[in-house]
C-alpha cells in the first residue's frame, strides 16, 4: 500500500521519506499520542514530595549548623586550654631550671665543704706534729705524785688498804 506523496515532500521523494517527514509510520501504524499534561492530582503529589524533601534538607542543615556551633565552641575551649597548658609548661620549665641551678650551687658548696682543705706545699710539717690548736695552748707540766712520809710508806707497802693519816 503506497501512499501518495504529500505536498511537504520534495518532488521525487519516496513514500517512506514522505511518511517520516509527515510523522506517519512507514508501517501504517499511527504514532503514539503526545504525552498528556500531568493531571493536577499527580502534580500536587510531586509538589508534596519535593516540599517534604526540602523540609528534610532544611532540618539537616539546621542540625549541621548546630553541630558546627558546638564544635566551634569546643575548638575555642580547647585552644584556650592548650594556651594555658603551654603557659604552665613554660613556667614549670623555668622553675625547673631555677631549681636545677640552685641544686648545682648547693652541690658545689657541699663538695667544697666535704673536700679536704688544700695542703700547703711550701711548709711541710712532720707527721704526728701538733695541730694549730694544740700549738696555741701550752701543755701542762707532768703531775708529780704527792710526797709521803717514809714511816707510812713502809707500813702501807704490804697492805692493800689505802693509807690512813697519822693520829698523834
Amino acid at each position: 500500500m503506497a501512499t501518495a506523496p504529500s505536498s511537504l515532500a520534495a518532488p521525487g521523494a519516496s513514500a517512506e521519506t514522505t511518511n517520516f517527514l509527515s510523522g506517519a509510520s512507514a508501517t501504517g501504524v499511527p504514532p503514539p499520542p503526545a504525552p498528556a499534561e500531568p493531571s493536577s492530582e499527580a502534580r500536587d503529589r510531586q509538589f508534596d514530595i519535593l516540599n517534604e524533601a526540602v523540609a528534610a534538607l532544611r532540618q539537616e542543615v539546621a542540625r549541621s549548623y548546630e553541630r558546627a556551633q558546638e564544635l566551634g565552641e569546643q575548638n575555642e575551649w580547647l585552644r584556650e586550654l592548650v594556651t594555658s597548658l603551654r603557659r604552665d609548661l613554660r613556667k614549670s620549665r623555668d622553675r625547673n631550671k631555677s631549681l636545677n641551678d640552685h641544686l648545682h650551687v648547693l652541690q658545689k658548696k657541699l663538695h667544697e665543704i666535704s673536700a679536704p682543705p688544700p695542703e700547703k706545699t711550701a711548709v711541710t710539717e712532720p707527721r704526728g706534729a701538733a695541730s694549730p690548736e694544740e700549738k696555741a695552748t701550752p701543755a701542762p707540766p707532768p703531775a708529780q705524785p704527792p710526797a709521803r712520809d717514809p714511816a707510812s710508806a713502809a707500813s702501807d707497802e704490804g697492805s692493800a688498804a689505802p693509807p690512813q693519816g697519822k693520829t698523834d
